[in-house]
């Protein structure tokens, strides 16, 4: 089975976030990393998906990507 993944260039997030309706959450820093709890900010922002029904923001740090790349 394939799996389709999507990327978003950088330029774009604020527009991503902004589809999702969490625009105002994000600039009030009100979005954390699921895994680690740090604030999502532009320079530290890696991923974004769905879990269980819920969107899941991720954090730059390794630890935190591989929990959705890393498949077990």
């Amino acid at each position: 089975m394939k799996e389709i993944i999507k990327a978003i260039h950088s330029s774009e997030i604020e527009d991503l976030i902004k589809k999702i309706g969490l625009l105002e959450r994000f600039k009030a820093e009100e979005i954390r990393c699921n895994i680690c709890g740090d604030t999502i900010k532009l320079n530290n922002f890696k991923a974004i998906t769905r879990r269980d029904g819920q969107i899941v923001f991720l954090c730059n740090k390794e630890k935190c990507f591989s929990t959705i790349t890393n498949k077990k």
